[in-house]
């Protein structure tokens, strides 16, 4: 009965209080997820296929065919992971605690126990499905322990489900792989097989993803260091309720102690977890359970905020693992403590009688967490008239045929509204005015950028989408983008404390690292467009003339190269290294008396430079100044005994003015350091022919 009531207080209160479930990932993924494939026009990632995060995908691509509303496919999904998760609490507390009326309190405690800090009530659909899977492998390893074997391949299928939704439960995975291994013996020759599988899978979607995760990021999520202790120690208590105000603005005061209250129950199991392990050997799954949960504390409180590629891995721990943190956390302490009272060895089977005003305790909490979630789930009726709004501003500018940047998403607040854009995936009178809407779903510098659009000239006019929210209701407008320059939001710092000028050298330096990092991948195009953003923001930002010259340089638009290179070098007169590149491209277009003033002025700065010794010496032979090329060619020799061309050349002039014996002094040093360079060896053998 108390199950039954637990089921109700999750599935009710979000089925009928509001349309729209107020949870920014998981609503979002839908509405990015659900557009309908047959039509002309897609989001980026339908030209990008990726390892990562299928299983979403084609669930909510599905549900979408079927024609299941997106609302639905939201509620959908949220029972999903609600019901699964409340289905191992409750079959686990009846396996660990006899007593029925603390089993029912873990009952009524565990209706909501996937809420979850910045995954709260659904999270990231691709964190709500792998950890649903996940969950579900790690519950049949456990009852295993004592059980027939259901088949290694049910739980393998859920382990790849796991890593197939989200990478990150890989770790976990192996875990249970590993569970499985101590504590169902009929499992352990199949179970190495499908670990190194997973092993597999995992390096193939390292080295396939953007997001490839170098040696020292993976480590850095690791750190034996008691103040990260004590932080992970005190994230239990307060980090879920402090970014569930971060989420909405507020924290209604009975979920915000129930947040607490799951902090201080997983703290619980976590401490008597090694305890339970070593004395529970009358109960192998209840071993196996609290195996697992010293295993969780252990990567729980080594683990750290500080990798940039997985970002708030400590409560990823937490999120994949909820169901069995709470029940830990209750099975662990009535273990001990029924243990210390009674003296028995086996400690589960005890039992008491409660009185009668008891049993409304279980009820109470269940009526606490019904109430709790009402303020929260009102949230959603925002996003439903944002909906509106946004859809209504769009279809009212008659834009067709278009690529709109959604931007300024920042200065959407509350942060949960920042799902409403994503929505717009999905409509259909959009989709069929052919508006292409693009968004940067992390905005973080190693995804791919705009690829899709910019590689093929399809012609589209480009519009910046900016994004506002007034009185909580999400609006956008559109503003007509330059054809020289990716959109770029004018209004970001509104609502914030970050001045336009800072505005402007944040989006310069972002601007301009992601064309470096186009640049070093070769993408010519999308890079030159995203430095020409940056100069935009900030037409004095050095770094990103040099490097647009470099880009243009290499794309044979070399006027406008030189002319970048002009504006750095008057901006910092010093870098010889951008003077010597501009000689060098002036050079190139016959503009040798250009070249020339522009290596004089670098020389006079940096006398001994071995580049610029050498083209004003390559550019003096070339007027018959012999004995002023020589002097050059020899600095450069002086200052770099490498130099390979000035070697050469200056073998070659020695050779052309008949002083044979340097000459071939030179053409040697030029032959020991490339030796099968044809202008040497036939220069040499010019020497022997004399």
């Amino acid at each position: 009965m108390m199950a039954l009531l637990a089921a109700l207080v999750i599935a009710l209160p979000p089925l009928l209080v509001v349309t729209w479930l107020p949870f920014l990932d998981l609503v979002a993924y839908v509405g990015l997820n659900s557009f309908p494939a047959k039509l002309s026009s897609g989001p980026f990632h339908f030209a990008v296929f990726q390892l990562t995060y299928i299983i979403h995908y084609a669930i909510t691509r599905l549900m979408g065919d079927l024609g299941i509303s997106l609302p639905a496919q939201v509620k959908l999904l949220y029972l999903l992971q609600a019901g699964v998760s409340f289905f191992i609490i409750w079959r686990c507390l009846e396996d660990f605690i006899a007593d029925s009326f603390l089993r029912c309190i873990g009952i009524a405690l565990g209706a909501l126990a996937f809420c979850d800090g910045l995954f709260i009530w659904g999270g990231p659909l691709a964190f709500s499905l792998a950890a649903t899977a996940l969950s579900s492998a790690t519950f049949l390893t456990i009852r295993e322990a004592e059980s027939p074997p259901v088949g290694n391949g049910r739980v393998a299928l859920l382990a790849l489900l796991s890593v197939l939704c989200h990478p990150f439960a890989l770790p976990f995975a192996l875990l249970v792989g590993a569970l499985r291994m101590v504590f169902v013996p009929a499992a352990r020759i199949a179970t190495p097989g499908w670990m190194i599988g997973l092993l597999a899978l995992g390096w193939a979607i390292r080295n396939d993803s953007v997001e490839t995760a170098t040696t020292a990021q993976l480590t850095s999520m690791i750190a034996l260091d008691s103040g990260e202790v004590s932080r992970r120690f005190t994230e239990l208590f307060v980090a879920d309720h402090a970014i569930l105000r971060q989420l909405f603005g507020d924290a209604p005061g009975v979920l915000a102690a129930y947040l607490t209250l799951l902090g201080a129950i997983r703290f619980a199991g976590f401490i008597t977890a090694p305890a339970v392990a070593y004395l529970a050997k009358d109960s192998p799954r209840l071993r196996a359970l609290m195996v697992y949960e010293t295993a969780l504390a252990v990567l729980y409180f080594t683990s750290t905020n500080r990798s940039p590629i997985i970002p708030w891995w400590p409560q990823r721990i937490l999120t994949f693992n909820s169901p069995f943190l709470l029940v830990a956390g209750m099975a662990g302490p009535i273990y001990l403590l029924q243990r210390y009272l009674t003296g028995r060895a086996s400690a589960t089977t005890n039992r008491r009688v409660y009185p009668a005003i008891l049993w409304g305790c279980p009820v109470a909490i269940l009526a606490a967490l019904a109430y709790a979630q009402i303020p929260l789930l009102q949230f959603g009726g925002k996003i439903g008239a944002s909906l509106d709004q946004t859809r209504t501003s769009l279809l009212k500018t008659q834009v067709s045929g278009a690529y709109l940047r959604a931007s300024n998403l920042d200065a959407i607040h509350p942060f949960y509204l920042r799902c409403v854009p994503f929505l717009l995936f999905s409509d259909r009178e959009l989709v069929a005015k052919n508006l292409i809407l693009f968004t940067e779903w992390h905005d973080q510098l190693r995804h791919p950028t705009r690829l899709t659009e910019n590689w093929f000239d399809l012609g589209r006019p480009r519009f910046l989408a900016q994004f506002s929210a007034t009185n909580g209701i999400v609006d956008v407008r559109l503003e007509a983008a330059s054809g020289q320059r990716f959109p770029l939001p004018t209004n970001i710092w509104r609502g914030t404390g970050v001045t336009p000028a800072m505005a402007q050298g944040q989006l310069a330096n972002r601007e301009g690292q992601l064309g470096y990092e186009l640049l070093q991948a070769g993408s010519l195009r999308d890079a030159i467009e995203h430095f020409q953003t940056a100069l935009h923001a900030k037409p004095d930002f050095t770094p990103a003339h040099l490097d647009l010259a470099v880009a243009l340089a290499r794309a044979g638009r070399v006027p406008e190269a030189i002319e970048h290179l002009g504006t750095a070098i008057a901006a910092d007169p010093t870098n010889v290294h951008a003077a010597v590149n501009r000689a060098l491209l002036l050079v190139s277009q016959n503009r040798n008396a250009e070249a020339a003033t522009q290596l004089a002025a670098a020389l006079r700065i940096a006398p001994t430079d071995p580049a610029a010794n050498y083209l004003f010496g390559h550019l003096l032979a070339q007027e018959g100044k012999f004995a002023e090329a020589s002097g050059h060619y020899r600095t450069a020799i002086s200052a770099n005994p490498q130099y390979f061309e000035a070697e050469l050349n200056l073998g070659l002039l020695l050779l052309q003015q008949g002083q044979s014996v340097e000459a071939r002094t030179h053409l040697n040093a030029a032959a020991k350091l490339r030796p099968n360079d044809a202008n040497v060896r036939a220069a040499l053998e010019q020497l022997r022919a004399k």
